[in-house]
């Protein structure tokens, strides 16, 4: 009996969940409801019928496979089941369901001028509900993606980027799978046997368009691409993927000929890495794991990586789509506005500066109490 309340609650959260992404939650919610007739339905009816509709994308097979299935990831530690989209799939659909989308997107490969469209991965954290839950129960990592040949207009809108998994993290720690095996699991999901005879890694076919795609680049925020591509980062002699002489983890210098601290403004004496170099140094972490494994301490502590043979870097099939360093993109919004972004220490110069022209902090706050926000938007706090 228990069992059976807890999953009528999670079907209700899910539809629940369903309505509200949409961005008008109620109208959404009873416009389905309505056309499904549920509205006149017992509740344990409305709510399996809810479920059936919720479930009819999803469940729905193209010639690409099933719009989302299970993968598997094994490791030391036990099983993670992860449910996701199958990219080839799910744009299959969306292309034969609205035509207006095919023409959109043969629009954005005409305007590209590149034989591919470019496939790009997002990865962070999210805490749905109360943040400071202390067992971090509903803590999952959010996998992401879209084709970085969208306009800059749509790209930019939640419509851009479609959702690939959620993974709850206590499951992922439970398994022992680091996020550089999930998206390992990942970038292999966005291949197909079409895309292997058009020397691209997934295509599909939609009447006479041929859509051919490659994954080549992950947008995240600097932790994110330390823990996919399994770098130190500034625990690290070397602190990024993107300077072979960029020097952190210890004090600043700036007399060394060769080589720079990664905080000095002397950008022209930045070496970059290349493929070549990068590659490099993975081998030789590989032949030291196997053939002088108490050397491998001090090798990853002075190349910045650290050696995972079931990362992305060490498997065959997904180098070629993740190639460092061109792979990484740094996410801009972490980087200046949230998460710690340098926009902060801006703002308070900004205060500090006013305050010299007797213009006192108090006076910022009613400004911002005063401000109007649209509807929709969360009112600034007496704190802000």
């Amino acid at each position: 009996m228990l069992a059976k309340k807890k999953a009528r609650k999670a079907t209700d959260q899910l539809v629940a969940s369903a309505a509200i992404e949409s961005g008008c939650a109620l109208t959404t919610l009873l416009s389905s409801f309505a056309s499904h007739n549920l509205l006149s339905q017992s509740a344990r009816t409305a709510r399996k019928t809810a479920g059936e509709i919720l479930y009819k994308g999803p469940n729905t097979d193209t010639p690409f496979g099933r719009v989302c299935i299970t993968t598997t990831i094994q490791e030391k530690k036990g099983p993670l089941e992860v449910y996701h989209v199958n990219p080839a799939a799910m744009l299959y659909l969306a292309l034969m369901s609205f035509p207006p989308f095919l023409k959109f997107l043969e629009a954005c490969q005409t305007d590209s001028g590149a034989e591919f469209l470019t496939v790009a991965i997002y990865l962070d954290e999210a805490v749905p509900g109360n943040q400071n839950r202390p067992d971090r129960g509903r803590a999952s990592q959010c996998l992401y993606w879209t084709i970085a040949d969208y306009p800059a207009w749509f790209i930019s809108r939640a419509a851009g980027w479609a959702p690939f998994a959620y993974v709850l993290l206590v499951e992922q720690k439970a398994a022992g799978v680091s996020d550089s095996l999930l998206v390992t699991m990942m970038a292999k999901a966005f291949t197909n046997e079409l895309g292997s005879e058009l020397d691209c890694d997934f295509a599909i076919v939609v009447g006479r368009c041929t859509f051919k795609f490659k994954m080549k680049m992950q947008v995240a925020d600097w932790p994110q691409h330390s823990k996919t591509f399994n770098l130190k980062g500034h625990q690290g002699s070397l602190c990024c993927c993107w300077c072979s002489n960029c020097l952190g983890h210890c004090p600043e210098f700036d007399d060394d000929p060769m080589l720079v601290h990664y905080k000095s403004t002397q950008y022209h004496r930045f070496i970059p890495h290349t493929p070549e170099s990068i590659m490099a140094l993975v081998q030789n972490l590989e032949h030291t794991a196997l053939h002088a494994p108490k050397q491998l301490k001090k090798l990853q502590q002075s190349t910045g990586f650290t050696y995972n043979p079931q990362g992305v870097l060490w498997d065959p099939e997904v180098v070629p789509k993740l190639i460092l360093p061109y792979a990484a993109y740094t996410d801009w919004m972490h980087t200046f506005v949230a998460s710690g972004g340098v926009a902060q220490f801006h703002m308070n110069q900004f205060v500090l500066v006013l305050e010299d022209h007797d213009i006192p902090a108090h006076v910022n706050d009613e400004w911002f109490l005063s401000a109007k926000v649209p509807h929709g938007f969360t009112q600034l706090e007496d704190f802000f």
